[in-house]
């Protein structure tokens, strides 16, 4: 079983907090024996909702949209009962949760009552590097929503956590031990470079990362991933399942069984982790009783009978109450995951950039797996895997000395070219003449991206870039403008040097917002905004021509 706690709440009847993890799997599951599941409300899977903002630019053009779908504040997640409920609700109780654990923690040590909760903690919150700036604004708004507050929250990325962690652990605290030590000290030497797999049970993160003369990292290639964890596993495992019992059995033995259901999948886990690439020895797992019940129910027929006239049957055989596999078909559950991993590996290796890895680290839940690591070694056979022997605690430990020094990653890739969309004067000949528009009886070009950093470019803390932006109030329809935040449209694209902000391929990303200082603004004025990199985020100041200095923020989430 993992270390980690499955992402997982349940609340009561009444729609109040009741457990989460494992707590609360074992709770719904004794729920599901009574028959009084239905009436709570069981949330599977909460972190992956996030996924859905995931973006598309590896999958296709440089013309592509960049994401699947955008993040909204009001989404919701659905119960195991197909009930909808807020996530920002459904998460904030969750960090909640583990606030309120954590304090208890130190209650319980007498370690309380020398400090104060508010602000003597800093809480690190760990994502995924593939995450989009909506989801880490949700993630964070969230924790504000559980009680904490803005300037007690700092987010990191997982893969630059788990290196920070590992570069610190002695030889012997890897699964090669001292056989490799020479690999794993020139690893972490200061001037190499190395790539960092975090392949957690959702997500996988692929980046590169270089050590810096003074002993600090930075980030050299833009991180690159999906949705490839170890869960992908599971989903094709589930499919299996449905081949040989039916998805109307396996969603009633899901629901009604649910203690059943979570067993199996634990010891499908197990297997998981123990299988071999070369065995030859088939993979035996338990079958519960309650399931081939059902699909005897279902279907009049055993299920020897029924794997003997499926087109399973040289791949899935059965004795007692086991099912066999064959290694070869019980590895195919990883094909997908492991194809979509090596690809994208491949093309961080033609990466000028990237060239002369000293070594690859192989971090997450999913990098426990024997089958996994046995693959990327065979896909790889000329780079050098080094892998903690605790490699699914190495995120949330590697955040703790994160926290201690944000200031430790130095610099990161951009992963899109960013932009504003202002309007530029009309430069003839070059914008196109549909553009052109007036304003304050000047032509203007509609519709401008404003480049302020561009896909690839490395990025290091404290770079500032500033945009010019005048505001004209004057014309009576536009007085009511002046009661309201300025805005700027920030736009992003997979391109180095997009022209136009609703060119094919740009993407709406959010908006930078200042907010107003005063009663109303100017009727005409010009600013300087200012956005400064900050750790993972960026901050924001206007400069306004009168002196004035108003701080402004970022907002990717929309109603």
């Amino acid at each position: 079983m993992s270390h980690k706690t499955p992402s997982v709440i349940l609340l009561d009847q009444d729609k109040n907090f009741h457990s989460f993890g494992y707590e609360a799997e074992d709770k719904y599951a004794q729920l599901t024996r009574t028959k009084k599941h239905k009436e709570w409300h069981y949330f599977t899977e909460i972190k992956m909702k996030l996924m859905n903002a995931m973006d598309t630019y590896l999958k296709g053009s440089s013309d592509q949209e960049l994401f699947e779908e955008r993040l909204t504040k009001d989404v919701t997640i659905k119960d195991m009962e197909k009930r909808e409920y807020p996530l920002l609700d459904i998460m904030s109780m969750a960090y909640r949760y583990l606030i309120d654990h954590f304090l208890k923690q130190l209650d319980d040590k007498s370690l309380l009552k020398d400090i104060t909760p508010s602000t003597d903690i800093l809480w690190v919150l760990t994502v995924p590097a593939i995450w989009t700036d909506a989801s880490k604004q949700f993630t964070k708004e969230a924790a504000i929503k559980a009680g904490l507050s803005e300037n007690q929250i700092i987010l990191t990325y997982e893969p630059e956590a788990a290196a920070l962690y590992c570069r610190l652990l002695p030889v012997d605290k890897f699964i090669s031990g001292g056989k490799e030590k020479a690999l794993v000290f020139s690893t972490f030497e200061r001037g190499k470079k190395f790539m960092v797999l975090d392949l957690g049970g959702g997500t996988v993160d692929i980046s590169v990362q270089e050590t810096t003369l003074d002993g600090k990292m930075k980030s050299i290639h833009k991180v690159c991933g999906g949705a490839w964890g170890g869960q992908a596993v599971d989903e094709e495992f589930r499919k299996c399942i449905v081949k040989i019992f039916g998805g109307d059995v396996l969603h009633k033995f899901r629901t009604d069984y649910r203690a059943k259901y979570l067993e199996f999948m634990r010891d499908f886990e197990l297997k998981k982790r123990q299988t071999k690439l070369t065995s030859d020895a088939k993979v035996a797992l338990r079958v519960p009783a309650e399931l081939c019940d059902l699909q005897e129910d279902a279907t009049e027929c055993s299920l020897k009978e029924v794997l003997a006239d499926s087109p399973l049957k040289y791949d899935v055989g059965t004795i007692g109450d086991k099912l066999l596999f064959t290694n070869e078909y019980f590895i195919s559950f990883f094909s997908d995951a492991m194809g979509n991993i090596q690809e994208h590996m491949e093309d961080i290796f033609e990466n000028e950039r990237c060239k002369g890895l000293t070594g690859i680290l192989l971090v997450g839940g999913f990098a426990e797996s024997e089958l996994v690591i046995e693959t990327l070694r065979n896909a790889f056979p000329n780079q050098k895997f080094i892998v903690p022997s605790e490699a699914g605690l190495s995120v949330v430990k590697g955040a703790v000395l994160y926290g201690q020094d944000p200031e430790i990653i130095t610099a990161r890739t951009c992963r899109y070219t960013y932009g504003v969309s202002l309007h530029h004067p009309f430069i003839e000949g070059f914008h196109s003449p549909s553009k052109r528009i007036i304003i304050s009886e000047q032509y203007r070009c509609d519709n401008c991206f404003s480049k302020l950093f561009t896909v690839g470019e490395l990025v290091h803390l404290g770079d500032t870039k500033s945009m010019k932006a005048f505001r004209d109030y004057r014309d009576p329809e536009r007085q009511h403008l002046r009661y309201l935040p300025l805005k700027e449209l920030v736009v992003i694209s997979s391109k180095e040097n997009p022209i136009y902000s609703d060119e094919k391929g740009v993407t709406i990303l959010g908006s930078i917002e200042i907010p107003l200082s005063k009663e109303k603004w100017p009727e005409y004025f010009n600013s300087v905004i200012y956005m400064e990199v900050a750790g993972t985020e960026i901050e924001v100041r206007c400069v306004l021509d009168s002196g004035e200095t108003v701080k402004g923020r970022f907002e990717f989430l929309t109603n």
